[in-house]
C-alpha cells in the first residue's frame, strides 16, 4: 500500500541520516559518561555538580554497522535557574523527536519518568544495585555496556529491517502523502454510489501520481475511468 511505502521510505531516511538515540534523566544520572563511554573519548563534560550539561550534544557513531547519533541532554528536572531551563526544555523535544528515548536512573539521582521513554535501565551499577531489577549499566567500569549496545543496535536494525521498500525521496512522499485521502475519500463516495465526488478525487489522485514522476494521465485514461462511472469528465 502507499501507507507501506511512505513509512519504509522514512525508515531509509533514518538509515542515510542515523538512528536518534536520546539520553536523558535527571541531574547527575551519568547520561554525559556514558555517551563518553559509547563514543570511547571524552565527548561530555562529566561533573558531580548538577546541572553541568545545559544544552544538547550529538555525536555520530557505528554500533553494529548501523549509523546511530547518541543525544547527550541536561538533566530534566524543576530549576528556577532560567539558562537550565532552557537545557531542560531541550532535553524534552529532544527526546520527543529522537527514535529511541533512555531514561537513566542512578541510586544518587533518581526520578520517575516525566515523558514517554523506550527504555529505562539503572546507572552507577558499579556503585549499588538497581532498584526493583532495572537493567543497570555502569559506564565508569563498563558494566552491561555491551548489552546495552546491542539492545540499541538490535532496535535500530528492527526500525530500519523493510529498508529496501523506500524508494520515495523527500519531496516524493509529500506527493504520495497527498494521494493517501484522495483514494480513501474515492472509495469511500463509490460506496456510497456517489459517483460525481469519487470522481473528483480520483483527479486529485492522479494529480498526486504525476507529480510522483509517472507519465501524465492522458484523455484516454480519465475517458475510460469517467466512462464506467457514466458522467462527464
Amino acid at each position: 500500500t502507499v501507507d507501506m511505502v511512505i513509512a519504509a521510505s522514512e525508515r531509509a531516511g533514518r538509515i542515510r541520516q542515523g538512528f536518534v538515540v536520546a539520553l536523558c534523566g535527571p541531574p547527575n544520572s551519568g547520561k554525559s559518561t556514558l555517551l563518553n563511554a559509547l563514543v570511547g573519548r571524552e565527548q561530555a563534560i562529566v561533573s558531580p555538580h548538577a546541572g553541568t550539561t545545559r544544552d544538547t550534544i550529538e555525536v555520530s557513531l557505528d554500533l553494529r554497522g548501523l549509523l546511530v547519533t547518541i543525544v547527550d541532554t541536561a538533566g530534566i528536572r524543576d530549576t528556577a535557574d532560567p539558562i537550565e531551563s532552557i537545557g531542560v526544555e531541550r532535553a524534552r523535544r529532544a527526546a520527543s523527536q529522537a527514535d529511541f528515548t533512555i531514561w537513566l536512573d542512578a541510586p544518587d539521582a533518581h526520578a520517575e519518568p516525566e515523558l514517554p521513554v523506550d527504555l529505562r535501565i539503572g546507572s552507577k551499577a558499579d556503585l549499588i544495585a538497581a532498584p526493583d531489577g532495572l537493567f543497570a549499566i555502569s559506564a565508569a567500569t563498563g558494566i552491561n555496556i555491551d548489552r546495552l549496545v546491542d539492545l540499541i543496535a538490535e532496535r535500530a536494525a528492527g526500525d530500519t529491517k523493510h529498508e529496501g521498500l523506500g524508494t520515495l525521496r523527500e519531496r516524493h512522499i509529500a506527493f504520495a502523502r497527498a494521494l493517501v485521502p484522495d483514494l480513501a475519500d474515492a472509495r469511500e463516495h463509490l460506496h456510497r454510489d456517489r459517483l460525481e465526488l469519487a470522481a473528483a478525487h480520483l483527479r486529485g489522485a492522479l494529480a498526486s501520481i504525476e507529480g510522483l514522476g509517472s507519465k501524465s494521465a492522458d484523455e484516454d485514461v480519465l475517458d475510460r475511468i469517467f466512462g464506467r462511472f457514466c458522467i462527464g469528465k
